[in-house]
């Protein structure tokens, strides 16, 4: 099997991530095109990054593999901030102040997306207390130092 981006990225250190973290990040993000192909230019910003990151330079037959998921949210993304980068402008000179207004949303879309925000607050609440190792951080998992204590 080949070694992944997180592989590379962590070296040894990967051996010492959980199985069920390894096993998801170990597989890619959904369908993967793969195939050798000529890797040329980008700005120097990106090579440095690359060579920052440990990742290949450019050249011909160099072994690609992207993930369809990333592709697509790639995408997403920057038609997200292609369509932002308009409005930047006027925020910059606008008054800053925040004022809270709902305007015709639906009380039940406020309420559910509260409901998200606050999902979502607990999710990286639970990856900072697992990011630093805290007794029994590995929940409903079990890490290997906890298995080790129970002599499994």
């Amino acid at each position: 099997m080949r070694a992944r981006l997180y592989e590379r990225l962590l070296g040894e250190a990967w051996n010492k991530v959980d199985e069920p973290v390894r096993r998801l990040h170990g597989l890619g993000s959904g369908p993967c095109g793969e195939g050798l192909f000529a890797v040329r230019g980008g700005s120097f910003f990106a090579r440095a990054l690359a060579r920052l990151l440990g990742l290949l330079s450019g050249g011909e037959g160099v072994r690609v593999c992207l993930s369809v998921t990333h592709a697509v949210m790639g995408i997403i993304y920057g038609a997200m901030l292609a369509n932002l980068a308009p409005t930047l402008p006027g925020w910059w000179r606008g008054p800053t102040a925040l004022a809270a207004q709902t305007g015709d949303v639906p009380r039940w879309l406020l309420w559910s997306l509260t409901l998200m925000a606050a999902g979502v607050t607990l999710s990286g609440a639970r990856d900072l207390y697992a990011a630093l190792a805290l007794p029994r951080c590995g929940w409903p998992w079990e890490t290997g130092a906890e298995a080790a204590r129970r002599g499994v």
